[in-house]
Parts: C-alpha cells; sequence; structure tokens
C-alpha cells in the first residue's frame, strides 16, 4: 500500500547525513505538520567479503538477527537473474533492518527510550521519491531513480528542531523582531511563566551536535610508519586532514570530539567553542524550525548564550557505549581470524573502528590531553647563529620600539655588559642580530651586578631591576630607555638583599619585590650552614613614578618561611580583583592587598591557600614554567598553567625532568590542581610565552637534571658539528648525557587544551639549557638565546606555523579611539587600522616579554571584544580594570576568523588611570 505524503513540493531538505537524506514538511496537513521525512540514500551492495566482515563485527553486539541481511542482499546482487533495482532494494533493507536494531539495542539503552523519537514506516510511491530526490539539487536523476527504488527505507519522524504542540506560527522567520528584543524579553519571560504546558513562546532553538569519531587509535596493526600520526590524533582529526587533502575544506577545525567526551567543563566548552567556529556539518543551529548559518556574526552573537549552559550530563554515559565498542571490536578479531578475511581488512577495520576505547578517553578527561599537529607546518627557524655581541643573553626585555635589551653577568673583557639587538632588522647573510653594547663597562647595571635580579618593565619603556648577584645584591636600578635616546640609569639602595627575587607591576603602576635570599647562591634543598641567616621572607614596593620605596613587609613571611630555601623567584601574578597569587616551593596562596596605597603604606594578607601543586617543587632549581591561560571577557577567571620541573624533589644531574602540566584556578578559593596530561617532551628549567595566535610555546631547557652552575667537567657536541667543553666553574648540571632533546619546542593549544605532537616542529640548532631565555618579539618571532654553561653568545629565531599561512593581516595604525587623548589608559578604546583580505574578528593583547630564569615577570594576554568597526579598521575595547589590564607595554595582534591567520604585533603603551 502506498502512503499519501502530499505533494512532494511541499518537502524541504533540511540536512543531509552520510546515509539519509532529511526532508521537512512545509504544508498544511495536520498529519503532516512538524514533521520530516527520512529517505536513504542508493547504495550498491557491499562486496561479499566486506559483509561478512559487517555481519562478524554487529551480530555478537546485536544479535543473531544482524547476522546474515547485509551478506545476503551481497549474495543476491551477483545471483545471475537478480535485477539492479532488485539488489538495490536488498541492500537498502538489510540496512534499514540493521540500523532498527541498533536503534532498539543500543541507543535506546544508552540514552532512554523516551529519547528515541519514534518513526513511522511509510511507502511512498516511487513517482513521489524520484520527483523528490530530483528536485533537491543533492541527487541525479539516476540516484533519485535507484532511491525510488528502495521506497521501503523511508519513514516519519518529529521534527525534532520544533517543540511539541508548537503552533503553525512557529514555521515564520522572526528576526524582524530584533530591533524590539530588549523591550520585548520581559514579556516573553512573563509570558513563559504563564503559558499552558507544551505550547512555546518565543522563537524555538534547536542544536543538533555531532561527535564523531571520538577516539585515537591503539590498535597494534597499524603500520610502523603511520602509528606516532594515528596514536596521537583522534580519528576525527585524521578525517579532517583527509578532508583537508581532497579539497572538501579549506581549513582543519580545531574541534576535537575526545574534548567534547573528556568530562570537563573547560574542554567541552572549548569543543564547543571550536564548533561554532568551524561548524562544517557537526553541529547545526534551528531556530523555529529552519537553519541558521552560524558564520553569521549577527547569529553567533544573538544566540550564543544558548551554547554557554549546554547540559552535557548525558556524556556521563559514554563509559558504557564504550564497553559495547570493546566487544564489538574483541568479536570482529575472533570472527575475522575464523573466517579468513584479509589482512588487508582487518588493518582496516582496526585503524577505524577498534580504537582506543572511549572508556580510555573518558577515563583521561583533564588527566591526559591528546595531541595535535600545528595547522602551517613544523614552523621554522633560521638556518644560522646570531651574534649577540658576544654576551650571554640571560635576561631579555623587549622595549617599545621593538628592540631588546639583556644583559649576563660580570666579565673582565666588557664589565657589566649590556646589549641592546634589533633582531627584526637582523641581518640572515652575515649573522648579525644587529646587537651592541651599551653604557660602556657598567652598562645597566650602574656598576652594580644585576646579573640574577628580578625585573619588570613599564609603560614608559623602563626596566626596574631589584636585587642582583654576590655583593651587589642590595640595589634597585631604574633604566630609563628613551627610545634609545640618552639612555640613563640610576640605583637605590634597598633595606635588605635580595637574589632571585619575584617581582610584579601592581594595578596601579607601583611595582613589588619578593622574597629571594639575602645571599647569593643560598637556594637549593636545604639550609647550608653559611645560609642560615639568609632567608628573606619579606616584600617591598617601589614607585617609579615618583622613586619611593616601601620599607620591607612581612605580610608573606608564613609561607616564604615554609618555602625557604626555595623561596627563590617566587611566581607573583595580580588577580582580578587587585590581589596577589604567590607561588614559592610547592605552595600557591592568595593576598588581599590593603593599606593606603602608598608604596610605604600598603600591605598584604593572606587571604587563602590552594593545595600545593602536585608533584616535585616547581622553582629554582627545579625550574617549572609558569604562565597564565589567555583571559576572556569578562576577564572574571583567570588560570595558572604550570608545565614542566623536576619528576622528583632533590633532583640531581640525572634526576628525569617533570613530563606533565596542571592548571588551577586564581579565581576560586576552593579550586584544585587539574592534571592537563603529558605533554611531548619532560622539561625543566624552559621558558614560555605567548605567541600571536593566543598559544603558549614552551622552549630551552633540559630532559634531565636541574638548574645551576657545577664543577664537574663535561664536554658536548652540537648538531652544527661544534663541540665543546665547560671549564670547572660553569658546566651544566643538566643534559650532560649530550641528548639535548629538547632543541624542540612544544606548543600548548589554549582553546582546545592539547600539546602539539613530538616531532611536529622543527629544531633549533643549539641546545639552550640554564641561563637562557626566550622572547616573543613585534613580528611573531620568538628570540632564544643565552645558555652560559655551554658558553653560548648566540641567538636563533623562531617563526612559528602560524607565520606559514597565507592571507596574514597586516596592521597599520593604532591609536587611542576617538582621537582626543595624548596616551592609551586602561578602559579606552582603541582603533586599529589594518590591510587584509578577509574580515577581522578577533583581537589579541599580549604584555610584552621581561624573563630571566624560566621567570617570565607580568606575562598575560587578553583577547578584547571588536565593538565598532570603522573604515579600514576595528574599534577594540581595552579592559576597565588595572587589575586585569596591568599598566606597561603590550602588543595588539588582530585575527581573522581563523585565529592562526594573524597580524604581527603592534606594540602600545597602556596607562593606570
Amino acid at each position: 500500500m502506498v502512503d499519501d505524503l502530499g505533494s512532494p513540493r511541499d518537502w524541504q531538505l533540511k540536512g543531509e547525513g552520510n546515509a539519509n537524506l532529511v526532508f521537512a514538511y512545509t504544508g498544511s496537513h495536520p498529519r503532516l505538520v512538524g514533521r520530516v521525512l527520512r529517505v536513504r540514500k542508493p547504495r550498491p551492495p557491499p562486496p561479499p567479503e566486506q559483509a561478512a566482515l559487517e555481519d562478524a563485527v554487529w551480530a555478537p553486539v546485536l544479535g543473531p538477527l544482524a547476522a546474515g541481511p547485509l551478506n545476503a542482499a551481497a549474495e543476491h546482487s551477483i545471483g545471475e537473474e537478480a535485477g539492479a533495482d532488485d539488489a538495490l532494494a536488498a541492500a537498502a533493507a538489510a540496512a534499514a533492518q540493521r540500523e532498527q536494531l541498533y536503534v532498539q539495542q543500543v541507543l535506546a539503552p544508552l540514552l532512554g527510550r523516551h529519547h528515541i523519537p519514534p518513526q513511522q514506516p511509510v511507502r511512498p510511491s516511487p513517482a513521489f521519491l524520484q520527483q523528490l530526490l530530483s528536485g533537491s539539487g543533492v541527487c541525479s536523476s539516476s540516484d533519485a531513480q535507484a532511491a525510488a527504488a528502495a521506497a521501503g527505507t523511508t519513514a516519519l519522524l518529529p521534527d525534532v528542531t520544533l517543540l511539541p504542540g508548537a503552533q503553525q506560527e512557529a514555521f515564520q522567520d522572526r528576526r524582524q523582531q530584533n530591533e524590539q528584543q530588549t523591550q520585548q524579553a520581559q514579556q516573553i519571560h512573563q509570558q513563559r511563566r504563564q503559558r499552558p504546558p507544551g505550547q512555546p513562546v518565543g522563537p524555538v532553538l534547536c542544536i543538533e551536535l555531532k561527535p564523531k569519531c571520538g577516539f585515537v587509535a591503539s590498535c597494534g596493526t597499524v603500520h610502523p610508519s603511520n602509528r606516532e600520526l594515528k596514536h596521537s590524533r583522534s580519528r576525527y582529526q585524521l578525517h579532517q586532514l583527509l578532508k583537508l587533502s581532497q579539497g572538501k575544506i579549506n581549513a582543519c577545525s580545531s574541534y576535537d570530539p575526545c574534548d567534547l567526551f573528556s568530562g570537563d567543563p573547560a574542554r567541552l566548552r572549548s569543543a564547543l567553542g571550536a564548533l561554532l567556529e568551524q561548524p562544517q556539518n557537526n553541529l547545526l543551529l534551528f531556530v523555529d524550525g529552519q537553519r541558521q548559518e552560524l558564520s553569521s556574526r549577527g547569529v553567533w552573537f544573538r544566540y550564543r548564550l544558548c551554547f554557554v549552559d549546554l547540559d552535557l550530563k548525558p556524556l556521563a554515559k559514554i563509559p558504557a557505549h564504550a564497553e559495547l565498542d570493546c566487544r564489538i571490536v574483541a568479536a570482529a578479531k575472533r570472527h575475522l581470524g575464523a573466517a579468513g578475511v584479509s589482512a588487508a581488512l582487518l588493518l582496516a577495520c582496526c585503524s577505524a573502528t577498534a580504537a582506543r576505547n572511549l572508556t580510555d578517553i573518558h577515563a583521561r578527561g583533564l588527566k591526559a590531553s591528546p595531541y595535535f599537529y600545528p595547522v602551517g607546518g613544523k614552523g621554522a627557524w633560521d638556518n644560522r647563529l646570531y651574534s649577540t655581541a658576544d654576551l650571554y643573553m640571560i635576561h631579555q626585555n623587549l622595549m617599545r620600539d621593538g628592540k631588546v635589551v639583556g644583559w649576563s653577568t660580570v666579565s673582565g673583557k666588557y664589565g657589566f655588559g649590556t646589549a641592546l639587538c634589533d633582531p627584526m632588522n637582523r641581518n640572515p647573510l652575515t649573522g648579525d642580530a644587529k646587537c651592541q653594547r651599551i653604557l660602556g663597562k657598567e652598562g645597566i647595571s650602574a656598576g652594580k651586578n644585576v646579573f640574577c635580579s628580578g625585573q619588570v618593565t613599564t609603560a614608559d619603556s623602563e626596566i626596574i631591576m631589584f636585587g642582583g648577584h654576590s655583593q651587589d645584591i642590595e640595589w634597585l636600578r631604574h633604566f630609563k630607555y628613551n627610545d634609545g635616546k640618552n639612555m640613563a640609569v640610576t640605583k637605590k639602595a634597598l633595606p635588605t638583599g635580595r637574589w632571585y627575587p619575584g617581582a610584579a607591576t601592581l594595578p596601579d603602576g607601583k611595582i613589588i619585590m619578593v622574597a629571594g635570599v639575602a645571599k647569593s647562591g643560598c637556594a637549593n634543598y636545604v639550609v647550608g650552614a653559611n645560609c642560615a641567616t639568609a632567608n628573606n621572607p619579606t616584600f617591598a614596593i617601589y614607585d617609579p613614578k615618583t622613586g619611593e620605596l616601601g620599607s620591607d613587609k612581612m605580610g608573606m613571611a608564613a609561607q616564604l618561611n615554609e618555602a625557604y630555601p626555595m623561596s627563590t623567584y617566587p611566581h607573583s601574578i595580580v588577580t582580578p580583583d587587585g590581589g596577589l597569587a604567590i607561588a614559592a616551593k610547592s605552595s600557591l596562596v592568595k593576598y588581599n592587598r590593603v593599606g593606603d596605597g602608598t608604596a610605604q603604606g600598603t600591605r598584604f594578607q593572606k587571604a587563602w591557600q590552594w593545595p600545593n601543586r602536585p608533584g616535585a617543587a616547581w622553582v629554582y632549581p627545579q625550574e617549572s614554567q609558569g604562565i597564565l591561560m589567555p583571559m576572556s571577557p569578562p576577564y572574571n577567571s583567570m588560570v595558572l598553567l604550570s608545565a614542566g620541573g623536576s619528576k622528583q624533589n632533590n633532583a640531581g644531574f640525572n634526576t628525569p625532568a617533570e613530563d606533565g602540566a596542571w592548571a588551577i584556578s586564581l579565581t576560586d578559593p576552593n579550586a584544585q590542581w587539574a592534571f592537563l596530561g603529558k605533554m611531548p617532551q619532560s622539561r625543566v628549567m624552559g621558558d614560555s610565552l605567548y605567541m600571536c595566535n593566543g598559544d603558549i610555546l614552551f622552549l630551552n631547557g633540559g630532559h634531565q637534571g636541574v638548574a645551576g652552575w657545577s664543577s664537574q667537567q663535561v664536554s658536548y657536541r652540537f648538531a652544527d658539528g661544534t663541540s665543546y667543553t665547560c671549564p670547572k666553574a660553569r658546566c651544566s648540571k643538566a643534559d650532560r648525557d649530550g641528548q639535548f632533546l629538547n632543541r624542540e619546542p612544544m606548543i600548548y593549544n589554549t582553546e582546545t587544551f592539547q600539546w602539539s605532537a613530538k616531532g611536529s616542529l622543527a629544531q633549533a640548532i643549539k641546545p639552550r639549557l640554564y641561563h637562557s631565555s626566550a622572547i616573543l618579539l613585534p613580528n611573531c618571532q620568538v628570540m632564544a638565546s643565552g645558555s652560559d654553561v655551554t658558553a653560548d653568545t648566540t641567538a636563533e629565531f623562531f617563526s612559528p606555523p602560524s607565520l606559514a599561512l597565507p592571507g596574514r593581516p597586516a596592521i597599520t595604525r593604532v591609536g587611542q579611539f576617538p582621537l582626543n587623548k595624548p596616551r592609551i589608559v586602561v578602559g579606552d578604546k582603541i582603533a586599529v587600522e589594518f590591510q587584509s583580505t578577509a574580515p577581522i574578528e578577533r583581537a589579541l593583547l599580549i604584555r610584552t616579554g621581561a624573563t630571566t630564569h624560566s621567570m617570565p615577570f607580568d606575562a598575560r594576554a587578553l583577547w578584547l571584544p571588536i565593538v565598532d568597526r570603522v573604515a579600514n579598521g576595528v574599534v577594540l575595547q581595552l579592559p576597565a580594570s588595572p587589575n586585569v589590564l596591568v599598566p606597561g607595554m603590550y602588543m595588539v595582534v588582530v585575527h581573522t576568523a581563523d585565529r592562526n591567520v594573524h597580524s604581527n604585533g603592534h606594540i602600545i603603551s597602556v596607562y593606570g588611570n
């Protein structure tokens, strides 16, 4: 019997999947309103060998009814008297039967039967189907004819993009109400409270989310040459690469279903954000039954809140599904072996279906991040070394004009030498990094050894240094760069000595120095006899505007006393409420700022203490890399990432470096450290910095050992063929095996929470061990330098993978908006003019670098909202709070919809209000 479905013209194509086409009813027949028609695409019967394979896989799960239908269809298709239409009909019927069993025996128990929409098999006439499919635009006339032959596999289902009981007006487009949206919001809210059950009010929103291939293969039969790739990326990501190579997509999506299955809210939201950025066919939004174009900024902004509060609790049932996958795989192996199916088919089944099951992915949660291969390739190092004026660049600071000021310790030849480099204008032919020594033999130190100090830069392109080395640890130096003209430095005595102090710029522009020790070298695991009085558990504040220097205060003494002698270079971070988070040894404590605001009258009181970071202590000499995750509006969430360090306390020459990473919220007093998984390489005393796409780069450091000088000599041979034997006084305590495994940097993707896969990035020429440094340049390249334990007075330059992508925008001007102020102040709007072939959709603000000894002072990055568009530019809104946008120098970077396609950085100075 043929079912009456009205005119084919009343059915509109609504969606297309791999196996089915879905049409929505647009007519007025009461029986069909709010329904969709699902039509199976024509598929030829599988070859008998493949049919046997699928029977073997599904029979243990779906029962004996699932075994045989496809095989029978395959046999039917090769029968001597079988017609083509009969074969297609048999294959379609077999697939439909197996699908019905899958719904009944797998999906219904997993999701709950009340979540399975009822389907009504219908049998439209072949003429109806052929006309419907021919007019859809996705089927050729021959395909339409073939599908019409399999009419028995068609079904009516509820239109789940509409709520039950929706009235006819729900089909109408309500976008014209946008202008009245604010006024109607309260009315709609009241109507919803008073509406009868089942009757919708306002637009009906439906989200279709397709997880797709959320597993990482671990099959032993994957060819050895493919294992590193297939065992480190989800199947979905591999499909993305395939589609890219086939020209089906223009760029790979950063979405990974492993994040969706992780059970971690941050990674779930990251997955949704990636879907919004590049939805492809994995995320659909319907408003009143009509599909919306998610790439439209208006649609995204209008409905973005719908994606913030999604209830994803049903994903907790994923382990049951994973166990099912395990049974399928085990059964497939047993049956395939018995049936003698070819090894090629076994390989295909194993790599596509066996995989690492979802139980493992879900159980990992934040315990293991999947790896990724950066878009744009491996990045590139310049294929030569550049001279840095015969100085070790142990300290580096980026100035407002894009030049770099660096220094090391005292030497007989150069005294307290300081170098000023112009790396963006370096000469690749001669290896000249355009470095010159400045301010004579006193350099930036004013004659007092500034090596091993703490440092920050100011909005006026100054460098403030606290402490130093040897007998010169009781000094403050204030260097005025003046854009390279009339450079000058002054010094001021400190109340107490500070070797390896922490430092941070406060919201009012004053600078705090924290801890350090009162005698050089008194930083180790135990307090030696000569260090009994070297503890300095105090902080002091300096005002660079007035020159006022406050006295030492004891408000952090409890934490710093407990940490001593591992209280050196404590991480000092300004939090969104204006307080400080201080990390020393393994402890992390939040302090509130109190007092009258002056350098002398400002105090800090303990607010709460978080749990210790797991693993070994993560300060000198077991230096971990600590850096904030980029912040987004409304800037009320701040997360600290801590990566690497030493695998165990009391580390020595042969102690392995840590390969784990952790993160914790600095805005939640009850936060716990979350394990972010294993990094692609273990790393101690490395450096961390933001890249222009918002990700974090880790480089330099060793894979074993610790920071510090050793008197035990060691000889090295480097990748460029040169060799080096250290003098007894300054030999490395790290990588004494000469393997230098960390010449390859690594990237942490701050939106997908993935690490770059091992081998996915280019390797540097030289290792950068103790006393090395790295800094981000305005052209988005990275300058790596230093390593006095290998006598390295050179620099290398790394171009991250994103710099190889085409279509990068170019900033032509940045200024206040409107142009009526002499300088940019916290809370201002700024206009960024640019040249770009694609619209600018994002913008990032990155604090300019000031770094030494694995410590990125004042490092933070902020995503800025675009609040207006002007000719050849956008208007960005700076955060209104100096607690978030701490005064100083920042680089502005703009991005297209793909944040990997970005401009160079433009340095601005932001002053406090």
